[in-house]
């Protein structure tokens, strides 16, 4: 988004964005039934960039207690798809990239009995991404995997070189219908107000979106006033499962 003259109908300014959200899309996969999810990345592309995506493992509950210990996530601006695994008694954690050696399809999560399985070829790789049988013959390189910290108990650092983003947090929406609702919070000013709008990518062009003020209310609003300093929350229905949101800060003419 380029930083050019902001006009009352012309071109959006890098000054009417105050914040902005990844959407994502995350699965697990484990002894009990798998679920699909979302994740909504807290982003600040106004501060200075970094390559780490944090996590919250408290947010995938079954990382914790062994019964899904494998899951995949993806944010927006790549198609590479992460995978988290988590060794059943040691608990050690593994952070992988998921596409095969072979031939780059999207490999399978980690199945206790049959390992981590291409689905285009065959290919089958340790929980560590050790090839366990490559397609290509054995010398077919393991699953690339990620550089990451981990404080023993809840919060997880990956590296993603490149990412050059600022992500300050990342939420966990758990499996729902298409209408499924999320929760947009950012600091506000009282006075201003605010819009929301959506793209598909930051190439393209931004829509209006309605939001509501409450978790349960009507989506039906297209702009709301800041009442006080602090956290304001929207609350969007949105079926799409990878995306930006932007809050906009309304500029009225004097």
């Amino acid at each position: 988004m380029a930083d050019t003259t902001v006009t009352e109908a012309g071109p959006w300014s890098r000054r009417r964005w105050i914040k902005q959200f990844m959407l994502g899309t995350a699965t697990t996969l484990g002894v009990t039934a798998g679920w699909r999810g979302r994740q909504l990345a807290d982003i600040s592309p106004d501060t200075p960039p970094s390559d780490i995506i944090p996590l919250s493992l408290s947010a995938f509950p079954g990382l914790l207690d062994g019964s899904t210990p494998s899951i995949q996530l993806q944010l927006s601006l790549f198609e590479e798809i992460i995978m988290i695994n988590r060794a059943p008694y040691s608990g050690e954690i593994f952070v992988l990239d998921s596409r095969c050696t072979h031939q780059g399809c999207p490999v399978n999560k980690w199945d206790v009995n049959a390992g981590i399985v291409c689905p285009c070829h065959g290919s089958v790789y340790n929980i560590d991404g050790l090839l366990v049988h490559g397609v290509a013959g054995s010398f077919q390189p393991p699953l690339n995997s990620y550089q990451f910290t981990y404080d023993g108990t809840d919060k997880l650092k990956i590296q993603w070189p490149g990412l050059n983003l600022k992500i300050n947090d990342i939420a966990v929406e758990t499996t729902a219908p298409a209408s499924q609702r999320l929760r947009l919070s950012f600091p506000a000013w009282p006075g201003a107000d605010y819009r929301v709008r959506y793209s598909r990518d930051l190439t393209a062009p931004s829509q209006p979106v309605l939001f509501a003020t409450t978790a349960s209310g009507q989506a039906n609003q297209t702009t709301v006033t800041g009442q006080t300093s602090g956290p304001l929350n929207l609350w969007v229905d949105s079926a799409a499962p990878r995306g930006f949101f932007q809050i906009e800060l309304v500029l009225n003419p004097y």
